[in-house]
């Protein structure tokens, strides 16, 4: 039997992906999609989303405290580790799926923030910003 901290770290983790592929579809982050659609996004996203949730509740989750719940801060610790994986899962993913297929450092210009995220991956744009130190 999986205890309950990781069957609820691991429905964050999931739903928490399905927010940052709704989130980068929604606002045309290329670099950050596991898809070329944006309607794939959105599929998955919706897909990735109600089924944690679904498979989370599938029972009965009204367990008192002494019995074994989790407590706030443990709740609260295993929500934010899940939603650090998440994006760290998100950076890396995206960049193996679409390593290489973006514009070129010398093709996009301006843009800084997440808006270079529109046009190459995460690990492109820390290249190109080392790449512009000189360094």
């Amino acid at each position: 039997m999986i205890p309950l901290a990781a069957e609820y770290t691991l429905m964050a983790f999931v739903a928490s992906l399905g927010v940052l592929q709704a989130g980068a579809a929604r606002a045309k982050l290329w670099g950050l999609l596991f898809f070329r659609r944006e309607a794939s996004a959105y599929i998955f996203a919706a897909l990735s989303i109600v089924g944690a949730f679904s498979w989370f509740f599938r029972v009965n989750r009204n367990i008192p405290d002494f019995e074994g719940g989790l407590a706030g801060g443990q709740q609260f610790l295993c929500f934010s580790a899940a939603v650090l994986l998440a994006i760290i899962f998100t950076i890396l993913l995206s960049s193996l799926i679409k390593g290489g297929k973006g514009q070129s450092s010398s093709q996009v210009e301006g843009g800084q923030g997440l808006d270079v995220l529109r046009e190459m991956t995460y690990f492109e744009a820390i290249r190109r910003g080392k790449g512009r130190k000189g360094g």
